[in-house]
């Protein structure tokens, strides 16, 4: 009888640490699963940047916007890259790396820290009024025309012509993000169509 009785308490003992041990390995299971969860909860949060000045109603759809948006965040590009003063340069730069996409940071910093030494050395003033956008989404570019100024410390024009860039970007999580400014090589036809005197 004594030894059945010490038996069936170490039965009960035994089936206690069975219990607990699954209790352990359920913990350790929603533990690693909670873990991934929240990780992949971080990678769907999104925060939506516009540009500055919004002026008209804008949508969103995942990852594209409509026309609006992407005229809107190239004038703000074009007022940071090419409206400056050698004030205000520097200023105006490090607004545009705040929206230059990561990968590209380091590339586009030298780039504009190259740049700006010019401006500072030459003491030369710019202005640029864009007056036509052509966006394509597939490709990720946004062509804009404009007229770019010039103007040197003695008042001088050594440049006042139509220019066209090509703004690369990226879309990501809703997030607009430059990867490159560059100026478009004026074709053979372009440029007598730009200095055609008029009749």
């Amino acid at each position: 009888m004594l030894f059945s009785k010490h038996l069936s308490e170490k039965l009960k003992i035994l089936a206690e640490n069975r219990i607990l041990t699954l209790c352990c390995v359920v913990m350790a299971v929603v533990s690693v699963m909670n873990h991934y969860e929240l990780k992949e909860a971080r990678t769907y949060q999104r925060t939506i940047i516009v540009p500055m000045k919004v002026t008209d109603k804008m949508n969103f759809q995942g990852n594209d916007a409509d026309d609006s948006y992407f005229r809107q965040a190239a004038t703000h590009i074009a007022s940071l890259a090419f409206t400056y003063s050698p004030v205000s340069a520097r200023s105006n730069f490090n607004d545009i790396l705040g929206i230059y996409d990561p990968e590209l940071y380091d590339k586009g910093k030298k780039e504009l820290s190259m740049l700006l030494e010019k401006i500072e050395v030459a003491r030369i003033c710019s202005v640029y009024y864009p007056y036509k956008f052509n966006i394509d989404r597939k490709a990720e570019t946004i062509e804009m025309s404009g007229l770019r100024r010039l103007i040197a410390e003695d008042g001088s024009m050594p440049e006042n012509m139509q220019k066209t860039y090509v703004i690369s970007f990226h879309m990501a999580d809703g997030k607009f993000l430059l990867r490159g400014i560059d100026e478009k090589a004026p074709t053979q036809q372009g440029v007598q169509q730009a200095f055609k005197p008029l009749k």
